[in-house]
């Protein structure tokens, strides 16, 4: 079959041999519910586009999942270090096509003309290997440093406060202070010594001060609570899109403190939507009367996502998320 590139974009078709596999987790769900009762409803003909920066700078190679075998697992969380993803491309032309240390890479998915970006960042490595008849492309990919690391090793005398040296860590950064609010605070009764990554010690300090830090406009620190004034990006039910769910609950220790959070660790069909720390409603009912009346009455319980991933693997597309109450 032959190959070509056209405007950028790569067009050919994957030699390998695609099964016609029955997608359960469609068909559940063809009982489509009004998608102005539950946001999240009607998802179907997923899509997905990876875009990546050409090494002769002559514009972008673009592989579409409707001309190629492709996967990836995209993480997503709050905290400040990079986030690193993996993509496996198959049978890229061995012509004519360079993936390259150092150049940008996009991810965009969704359904049908509906994608939204779901990962922008920068490769770190491109490997290809042959498995039988397959060229298997593996790219490791990192989001862009909202910080850059550095190793600290710096001590303040007794009497410190927590939130003290915390606002102190954070002028390393060079970054703006957009918000700061903490629930508590702590004072060190001998000195206390800030050693090691920047990065990590300013989410131990942040946790002692019962609070997260991330970034938005600006650095931003608080607990992740603040963010449950948000409107729920919608709620996810059996009916469109929900797969599976389980409890979590876990001790945190921070400094003396214990804090205790809960929460559920959710699967749903692939929503952009969700992102580190956006709030969406999760609907456990499991008949479709039960679903549908909660829904419109804008039952379910209310999550912050913590941290979660999507995912693609050529077949399925899923958007995993640990939800916290």
């Amino acid at each position: 079959m032959s190959k070509f590139v056209v405007d950028g974009s790569i067009t050919r078709r994957s030699q390998v041999i695609q099964t016609d596999k029955t997608k359960d987790m469609i068909s559940a769900m063809k009982n489509i519910i009004d998608p102005s009762v539950t946001p999240l409803g009607g998802q179907f003909g997923q899509r997905a586009i990876i875009t990546i920066e050409r090494s002769d700078k002559k514009g972008n190679y673009v592989f579409d999942n409707a001309d190629y075998e492709f996967e990836f697992d995209v993480p997503f969380g709050y905290a400040l270090e990079a986030k690193k993803a993996e993509i496996i491309i198959y049978n890229i032309p061995k012509s004519g096509v360079t993936i390259s240390a150092g150049k940008s890479i996009e991810i965009s998915a969704g359904y049908g003309d509906n994608i939204n970006r779901i990962f922008l960042g920068t490769i770190k490595n491109a490997k290809t290997k042959r498995d039988d008849l397959d060229r298997i492309t593996t790219i490791k990919a990192e989001t862009n440093a909202i910080v850059n690391d550095v190793n600290m090793n710096q001590t303040y005398i007794n009497k410190a406060k927590a939130s003290y040296i915390l606002k102190d860590l954070l002028k390393v950064t060079k970054k703006p202070i957009y918000y700061f609010s903490t629930t508590r605070d702590y004072t060190y009764a001998d000195s206390e010594t800030i050693d090691g990554s920047l990065i990590s010690n300013i989410d131990r300090i942040a946790g002692i001060c019962g609070a997260i830090v991330t970034y938005g406009s600006g650095i931003i620190v608080c607990p992740y609570t603040y963010f449950r004034k948000n409107n729920p990006k919608g709620t996810v039910s059996y009916l469109n899109g929900l797969l599976d769910y389980d409890e979590w609950s876990e001790e945190e220790k921070n400094g003396t403190f214990v804090d205790v959070m809960s929460g559920y660790n959710v699967t749903m069909l692939l929503n952009p939507q969700i992102h580190a720390l956006s709030v969406f409603r999760v609907n456990t009912a499991e008949t479709e009367k039960l679903i549908v009346y909660n829904d419109q009455k804008g039952y379910g319980t209310k999550l912050i996502a913590l941290s979660g991933s999507h995912e693609y693997d050529g077949d399925k597309m899923i958007t995993k998320v640990k939800g916290v109450v």
